[in-house]
């Protein structure tokens, strides 16, 4: 009986590790066998399948920030966009596998969007302050 509890929490909790934290924009987001790590400076997500929307934020201070993206696609359409107020710093839609880098000089909030289209692969943004 023992054995037996320990076996299901352990398989439980491998499932709750991996499983997708999702900013709800819409009904129609689907995410299949994804993985996301977050920490104070990046986000990575990978997953067999993603469809819908996620929407992150950065916020600039004084110093500037650069962007770092990277994209893996194996499949599908990755579309990303990074927004402060109702200016476009950078917007890419159908995106292949690529890393490139965008320069973040105002202070203030962006927004960084990610929308997917039956998209397989992953992404990571990470941010780095410039150096004077």
């Amino acid at each position: 009986m023992k054995k037996s509890f320990v076996f299901f929490l352990t398989i439980f909790l491998c499932f709750a590790c991996v499983s997708c934290r999702e900013t709800e924009t819409g009904k129609n987001n689907l995410t299949v066998n994804c993985i996301i790590q977050e920490t104070e400076t990046s986000v990575f997500s990978s997953y067999d399948l993603f469809r819908g929307t996620r929407v992150y934020s950065v916020t600039v201070g004084e110093t500037p920030i650069r962007l770092f993206v990277e994209i893996l696609t194996k499949d599908g359409d990755l579309g990303v966009s990074v927004m402060r107020n109702d200016t476009s710093e950078y917007s890419g839609n159908a995106l292949p596998t690529s890393a490139f880098s965008v320069l973040l000089t105002e202070s203030g909030s962006y927004t960084i969007t990610v929308k997917a289209n039956n998209h397989q692969g992953s992404y990571t943004f990470s941010r780095q302050e410039e150096k004077p």
